[in-house]
C-alpha cells in the first residue's frame, strides 16, 4: 500500500454465489510521483482491493490485483497493467439494475483508465476480469514530459445510448496534484464511450 488517498466505495457484489458487502479500494500515492514518474517496475499503490466490510469476515481482502506478486495468496491477481499508482477511488456501475456493482473504473498516475467487470460464471463462482479502456499518459506511446498525465480523481460514468447504440459514457480529467502550477504537462479533459 502507498499513502492511502483513496476513499473506500462501499458495493453490493455477489461473489461466488455470496452476496457481499464490500470496501473497493485503490491501492494509494507514491512520495516517488512529487518529482517524477517512477522508474522502479512496481511503486507503492500500484494495485486495487475488495475488502469484505460486514459480517463475520469483515476485513478480509476478496480479492485484489496488481502488477506483480505471484507469490502472493490465492486471492491476488497480477496485471502487468496495473503499472502506476492509484490514490484515486473507484466509481462503480451497476449496469443490469439488479442491485449488484457489475464493473468499477478507475484511473491511475500513468494516465490509464482501467475498467474491471464482476461476473458470476457459475451458481459458485465469480470472474473479476480487467480491461485498459485507455491509455492517455505517458503509459502509452510517448515519452515526452507535455504527456505525464495522471488522474487523482475518479471518473464520473453513465449508461448512455447514441440512437440503438448504448455504451458507458466516461468522463474524466487530468492534473498534477501535488505540482497544480505545473505549466509543462499538456492537461486535458477526456469523455470516452467505452
Amino acid at each position: 500500500l502507498g499513502q492511502t488517498w483513496s476513499e473506500p466505495v462501499l458495493a453490493l457484489i455477489k461473489y461466488n454465489g455470496v452476496n457481499r458487502v464490500v470496501m473497493i479500494v485503490g491501492g494509494g500515492y507514491d512520495p516517488l510521483y512529487d518529482s517524477a514518474r517512477p522508474t522502479s517496475a512496481n511503486p507503492m499503490g500500484n494495485a486495487i482491493y475488495l475488502v469484505v466490510a460486514y459480517g463475520a469476515n469483515a476485513g478480509e481482502v476478496l480479492w485484489w490485483s496488481s502488477a506483480s506478486g505471484a507469490s502472493e495468496p490465492g486471492n491476488h491477481v497480477t496485471n502487468a497493467a496495473l503499472a502506476d499508482s492509484i490514490p484515486s477511488s473507484v466509481k462503480v456501475l451497476d449496469r443490469d439494475g439488479d442491485g449488484f456493482v457489475d464493473h468499477f473504473y478507475v484511473g491511475d498516475l500513468g494516465g490509464q483508465i482501467h475498467r474491471f467487470d464482476i461476473k458470476q460464471v457459475s451458481a459458485s463462482s465469480t470472474t473479476i476480469t480487467h480491461d485498459l479502456v485507455a491509455q492517455l499518459g505517458r503509459r502509452g506511446d510517448s515519452e515526452d514530459a507535455e504527456d505525464d498525465r495522471r488522474f487523482f480523481f475518479p471518473p464520473s460514468v453513465a449508461l448512455m445510448a447514441d440512437g440503438a447504440q448504448q455504451f458507458v459514457g466516461i468522463a474524466m480529467g487530468s492534473g498534477l496534484m501535488t505540482s497544480p502550477n505545473d505549466a509543462v504537462v499538456d492537461e486535458r479533459f477526456y469523455f470516452i464511450k467505452d
